[in-house]
């Protein structure tokens, strides 16, 4: 695997399940209602790993092996589907269904 970071397995398990529960949690704890974009966003991003980690492990095993930087662009959109500034996963899920 050719990647830039140390431990690049562990950093992209962090980041693809570790902060966006954290973000949950703090939101929760926070005493703050989930409105209805918390819902579509947490619910469409674990929606996105589950079907992203069944296409890894059956189809794009290759490209972990052999893609260089593979586990950092796979970070990379991770981080923009859940990042707060940016709702990616909330975006695709109105993209979508918007032009219905």
């Amino acid at each position: 695997m050719l990647s830039v970071l140390p431990a690049p397995c562990t950093f992209s398990v962090l980041l693809q399940f570790g902060h966006p529960a954290a973000q949950y949690f703090r939101k929760v704890r926070g005493g703050g209602v989930l409105s209805d974009l918390d819902y579509v966003l947490f619910t469409t991003y674990f929606a996105i790993c589950a079907v992203w980690m069944f296409l890894e492990s059956t189809l794009l095993w290759p490209l972990v092996d052999y893609c260089p930087l593979f586990v950092e662009f796979k970070m990379l959109f991770f981080w923009w589907l859940v990042c707060p500034e940016y709702k990616g996963a909330a975006y695709l899920w109105h993209w979508t269904y918007s032009e219905q």
